[in-house]
């Protein structure tokens, strides 16, 4: 099966090239593209089966063909413009829930009794996954928001992947420097909302702060050029911490992102500080704005120390909340959170009052 999965893949390769050296009648381009998608729709397929060697070679060919046949790719060449293959909400969703189940996994390791070399192997195939996957990012294949799966594992498997993510989050800025932000801010939701699923404690509540900690460092030391990307960045996590609870959820669960927020408010400009804690104060609820999650957060806007103050007794903010949100599944299309929505009335509104 992995032979001819790769020999399909090479037909389809060479058939691109040529196609670029002496273009196809009309009929040769359909007939190209019929086959394009079905060996895709195939190697989709693939990445749900139980089979290591397959379920990877489908993976790999996979971000081959879609680079390939992108948008970018044919630009010079509009007559090939039919050959263009965009990703399916279900491939996107399939390649997401094989970066979390295989690459950002340590099953295999923990698994399979292999020495030490098997194991680099194994850990190169899955830096190469996780490369294949970032460059469709990096060139627009996959929108911004698919680098969430990405971004929410730079902390835990930085040792392994480190390059390579803050790679992706560099370039990512010089793409879009408010969705980026914006990108990195829904990591942070998403990973939030899961710990709400599960038996949360403040020392998950303590992890997600600590990738908020490094993700806050790849905005540089121009702070006058990170500007409006920190203010959309602070906005949407304040929109999230304050947004109306579903049916069965308890009202200001979502308090305790503040937290996680905090860490980008050294960022910040003083006049952007000014702004933000004087619509953090118009937003929360009055009875929220004793919590310590909210003083932590309004703590760090007016330029004091966001070191968590003392809880008053029996007032844990993470304990506070017994209903968590739904927890995204895997398979979810990467950037479906209502919390993504632009704010960009309210953003605007922040930089002409300066």
């Amino acid at each position: 099966m992995v032979s001819a999965l790769k020999c399909a893949a090479f037909n389809l390769i060479w058939a691109k090239i040529n196609a670029v050296k002496s273009t196809p009648a009309e009929a040769e381009l359909k007939r190209l593209k019929k086959e394009l998608r079905s060996f895709c729709k195939v190697c989709e397929t693939c990445l749900s089966l139980n089979r290591t060697e397959i379920r990877d070679q489908a993976f790999e060919l996979l971000c081959d063909l879609l680079l390939l046949y992108s948008q970018d790719s044919v630009r010079s060449t509009p007559a090939l413009q039919t050959l263009v293959l965009l990703p399916s909400d279900s491939m996107r969703s399939e390649m997401a829930a094989f970066l979390v189940d295989y690459v950002f996994s340590d099953s295999d390791d923990d698994e399979l009794n292999v020495e030490e070399e098997m194991k680099i192997t194994l850990l190169q195939r899955k830096r190469n996954q996780l490369a294949g996957y970032c460059k469709l990012v990096i060139y627009g294949v996959l929108d911004l928001n698919a680098a969430t799966e990405v971004f929410k594992h730079y902390s835990k498997y930085f040792k392994d992947f480190g390059d390579i993510i803050k790679e992706t989050v560099s370039k990512s800025k010089l793409i879009s420097p408010v969705q980026s932000a914006k990108t990195v801010c829904l990591s942070l939701q998403q990973l939030f909302s899961e710990m709400l699923t599960e038996d949360h404690s403040q020392q998950d509540l303590s992890e997600i702060r600590e990738l908020a900690k490094k993700l806050a460092m790849s905005f540089g030391v121009d702070l006058h050029r990170v500007r409006k990307p920190l203010v959309a960045l602070h906005m949407d996590g304040m929109h999230f911490a304050f947004r109306e609870p579903r049916e069965g959820e308890e009202p200001n669960m979502n308090l305790a992102f503040l937290e996680i927020l905090s860490e980008f408010s050294f960022k910040l400009l003083r006049q952007d500080r000014t702004q933000l804690a004087a619509y953090l104060k118009s937003e929360c609820p009055s009875a929220a704005l004793s919590w310590p999650s909210v003083r932590m957060y309004q703590c760090s806007l007016e330029g004091r120390s966001s070191s968590k103050p003392r809880e008053k007794e029996g007032g844990d903010a993470a304990s506070s909340h017994d209903t968590p949100a739904a927890k995204r599944k895997r398979t979810t299309t990467p950037g479906e959170m209502d919390t993504q929505a632009r704010n960009t009335t309210s953003c605007s509104r922040i930089h002409s009052s300066c």
